[in-house]
């Protein structure tokens, strides 16, 4: 049965935590990364201080790379530089599986810096529901400087303009994204201070399986010819977003 409060607010009930009164400043001040949106509640979060053991990570295309950096994290010493590769396509990549949460709102976050050569930088959430595989992507267009989902047709769709947003190694931007497993459907997207409802738009289903699991993915992707870094910091996986 459903039960308590989310400790980011006086609504519920939930059936996975018993909720308190606010407790997410606390948590932050005691270092947490669990910062820019304190929705939901974190069923995994990392800043990289135990290493890269929690993920597996991938790339292609020449002069790729994925390794474990401290120069530029957003939160404690280390950060993990996705060198894309040169070759079209050029990519770096990491994610990470978990046992399929309870049915709810998921939300995936990641920070990260942008290059000049950046081509995008993408979020899924992606969950195999043991009949369909679901699918939800956000991609930050950095040559268009528009932010997009990808649709249940597997095209790019423009949610805005995002001009402004700082290159370079020393600026991580914050990008999160919350799909309904109840529905399967996207929730919103967010990126800095901005928040954009998806409301009513559907997942993208790319087929069956007799699996249940979710993955969260950060992808960067190059512009041919070149070998672009992100540096990405404070991975967070939420399930009960409401």
């Amino acid at each position: 049965m459903p039960h308590g409060t989310p400790d980011w607010g006086l609504v519920g009930p939930k059936e996975t935590t018993y909720g308190l009164d606010d407790l997410g400043e606390h948590a932050v001040r005691l270092g947490s990364p669990h910062l820019w949106d304190r929705r939901g509640d974190a069923i995994w979060l990392t800043v990289f201080e135990e290493g890269m053991g929690g993920v597996v990570s991938d790339s292609f295309g020449g002069g790729d790379a994925v390794a474990l950096h401290t120069s530029f994290g957003r939160q404690g010493a280390y950060e993990v530089r996705l060198l894309a590769g040169s070759g079209d396509p050029g990519y770096a990549r990491l994610w990470k599986d978990f046992p399929l949460p309870v049915s709810s709102g998921y939300g995936g976050e990641v920070s990260f810096s942008r290059d000049p050569w950046t081509l995008y930088l993408e979020i899924m959430l992606r969950y195999h529901d043991g009949a369909r595989i679901w699918e939800g992507r956000l991609q930050y267009r950095a040559q268009t400087q528009n932010l997009e989902y990808v649709d249940a047709l597997n095209a790019p769709v423009v949610i805005a303009d995002v001009a402004g947003m700082a290159s370079g190694p020393n600026v991580q931007h914050t990008m999160k994204l919350v799909v309904d497993r109840t529905t399967n459907q996207y929730v919103r997207a967010i990126l800095n201070e901005q928040t954009f409802s998806l409301l009513g738009i559907g997942l993208r289903d790319t087929g069956p399986t007799a699996m249940r699991y979710l993955r969260f993915y950060v992808e960067h992707r190059s512009v041919p010819t070149h070998n672009p870094y992100a540096y990405i910091d404070s991975l967070i996986v939420t399930q009960n977003e409401p």
